[in-house]
């Protein structure tokens, strides 16, 4: 469990739980930070990811927490590096097969200055010795086009909902663009690596939807271009999908009807 915290000072707190009984006992933790916005943890074998937005200051802080030692109950770290690129999500791990061995930390957002692009950083975390850390990033990652965003781009009240005539406004930073939506899940299946992430999507009517995009091989060398890249989509009331791929062919997603 984690949480920030903001009393005389502020901090992010996690619960680490001493056992597989989750109504057990914790290891807890408080690690200090400047006061934070929108904060996202993910789970990874060498650590626990964190992102999340300054909220007095313009900086972006992307931060990994000494998850083995966690385990264990002793002495807690983390390491920091900040930037000005907003609503950063961690790679957070499904399933059973880990990412191969020494696989970094992998944080994705999309681009803010109208390029459409999604963007990845690779974080690579040395406990024992924070001067071999690195942060390395921003890489680009689309290989077409993102899914068009709600209401023409800076429209608010724009989102009907059932029932009532009342609308809403999509999620939006500084008003100039859509973040990715929580979770970046990662799975290994072992043939290929796949990251799946979502954002609130246009549909081309007056209802929104949801842009389910796929990032395959996430570990290659940023130089090259990816295996492959694909998006999908839940549309209200439609459904479509695009992809880049050869294989496998696009998940087919039920259409969501209100």
């Amino acid at each position: 469990m984690a949480q920030p915290a903001y009393l005389q000072s502020s901090a992010y707190c996690i619960a680490v739980s001493t056992s597989e009984d989750a109504t057990g006992t914790f290891y807890r933790y408080a690690f200090s930070m400047p006061s934070i916005a929108s904060p996202k943890l993910g789970v990874w074998p060498d650590a626990y990811y964190f992102a999340a937005d300054g909220y007095n200051d313009p900086y972006d802080y992307s931060c990994a927490f000494d998850r083995n030692a966690m385990l264990n109950g002793q002495a807690g770290s983390a390491q920091c590096f900040n930037d000005i690129s907003t609503d950063k999500l961690p790679a957070d791990l499904d399933g059973p097969t880990p990412p191969p061995p020494g696989s970094p930390g992998y944080f994705m957002n999309r681009s803010y200055d109208g390029s459409a692009l999604l963007h990845r950083w690779k974080f690579h975390v040395d406990f024992s010795n924070s001067s071999n850390s690195t942060f390395t990033g921003p890489f680009h990652v689309a290989e077409e086009a993102l899914f068009s965003e709600p209401c023409g781009g800076d429209a608010v009240n724009c989102v009907p909902q059932l029932g009532t005539s009342q609308r809403l406004s999509p999620s939006r930073q500084n008003r100039v663009d859509v973040p990715l939506m929580y979770r970046l899940a990662y799975r290994n299946f072992k043939d290929h690596e796949s990251m799946v992430v979502s954002s609130t999507a246009d549909t081309g009517t007056a209802a929104t939807g949801v842009g389910w995009y796929e990032i395959r091989s996430p570990g290659m060398n940023p130089a090259m271009s990816m295996a492959c890249s694909r998006r999908l989509s839940i549309l209200i009331p439609a459904r479509r999908s695009t992809r880049s791929c050869s294989t496998p062919p696009p998940v087919r997603l039920p259409a969501i009807t209100h």
